[in-house]
């Protein structure tokens, strides 16, 4: 059985009992391995998840899907990751609370039906990509930052709404 199965079959199984086989499988040399840890972070316990498996993996090449604010408190203990897709709402306030400090370059949320601005922005320097799509709170697309440092921007408005 090829690592990659394993590591689908760790993270289909989640929860506390799988914590442990998550951790040894979570250090493998293969990007691909890795990134099935990275991406069912909701599988398994939160708490112990991101202190047993995510914050001793490397995560520069890893995406990571959140879905719920119990995961975005923890972001801060984890290691710089590629970027991060918001699968859950999380209003401006939420984000502007616990994003600031946390180390990544791309973000992604669609059909967020609670994020209403996008000061938060301000507080990533690192951000070069977003991606917005269904944000149907969002009146004010302005990221309210340095338009020039989001690079790129896949948005579901007009390209210059951002500047």
């Amino acid at each position: 059985m090829t690592a990659e199965r394993v590591a689908g079959l760790i993270c289909e199984i989640g929860g506390p009992e799988a914590i442990d086989s998550a951790r040894r499988y979570a250090l493998h040399e293969n990007a691909s391995v890795r990134s099935q840890f990275a991406m069912s972070w909701s599988r398994f316990p939160v708490e112990e998840y991101t202190r047993e498996v995510l914050a001793r993996m490397p995560l520069a090449d890893s995406i990571l899907v959140v879905t719920g604010v119990d995961q975005l408190r923890h972001l801060r203990e984890l290691p710089a990751f590629e970027s991060l897709v918001l699968a859950d709402s999380c209003d401006g306030a939420q984000l502007r609370l616990f994003l600031p400090d946390v180390d990544f370059e791309g973000l992604f949320t669609g059909s967020n039906k609670a994020l209403d601005e996008l000061s938060f922005l301000r507080e990533l320097p690192r951000l070069n990509m977003l991606g917005l799509s269904g944000c149907s709170a969002l009146k004010n697309r302005r990221p309210c930052g340095s338009p020039t440092e989001i690079r790129r921007s896949h948005n579901n408005c007009p390209p210059d709404t951002l500047r």
